[in-house]
């Protein structure tokens, strides 16, 4: 969906790893996956790249849109502009921020490796080194939310960027296409997404290498 130069890096990114984790999924799973993934690059280019969407032809980068999706999708902006946090900070947030990292030490069962790692946030504020991720949910209660991100492996990919770019903290912010709600997830090192999101890294990254 994009031309950005970023995507065509030699770097391992969370996408890699996701790429890895679907040999040991079934092919329905694999459907559902990349249909969530493609609503949310269009809510993402909505929101921290709108110079990209043309709302005229319902296109992003020249990937085509129905009807229903650019509404439900319009839907997310409007609750999410609305929101007063989250209004402060996409303005104070760079969006689209790309981190690498050369030579990053991974260890896996006592094994220790390097590799050169990639990571793209959908907002980062840089004078507080603090990232966030938007996703959009079916999930109507914060608690709904959470267990969704941890079936969806949010927790890896929040772990992943961490690490990447040396933040201390980061946060999920995710809207429902149901009620139109919003969750936040303020993560740090100590919280249980970053510890069960290491451990998901490290085993990918290490089937990756070897």
């Amino acid at each position: 969906m994009t031309t950005d130069p970023y995507y065509n890096r030699k770097e391992v990114s969370n996408s890699d790893l996701t790429k890895m984790m679907k040999y040991f999924m079934c092919a329905e799973d694999i459907a559902n996956l990349e249909e969530i993934f493609r609503f949310g690059s269009l809510v993402d280019a909505m929101i921290t790249t709108p110079h990209l969407v043309d709302h005229i032809k319902l296109q992003v980068n020249g990937e085509q849109f129905n009807q229903f999706e650019w509404k439900d999708a319009k839907k997310i902006l409007n609750t999410f502009r609305n929101d007063p946090d989250c209004k402060n900070i996409m303005n104070i947030s760079e969006g689209q921020k790309a981190f690498t990292k050369k030579n990053f030490q991974i260890e896996y069962a006592d094994i220790q490796f390097i590799l050169d790692a990639r990571c793209l946030y959908d907002g980062y504020i840089n004078a507080a080194s603090f990232g966030w991720d938007l996703k959009t949910t079916k999930a109507t209660t914060q608690q709904q939310f959470e267990d969704s991100c941890m079936l969806f492996d949010y927790d890896r990919s929040r772990a992943w960027y961490m690490d990447i770019s040396g933040s201390e903290k980061d946060m999920i912010i995710g809207v429902s296409k149901v009620n139109q709600k919003i969750f936040k997830i303020p993560i740090d090192k100590n919280h249980p997404f970053y510890i069960s999101g290491k451990d998901k890294y490290q085993s990918l990254a290490f089937q990756h290498t070897y």
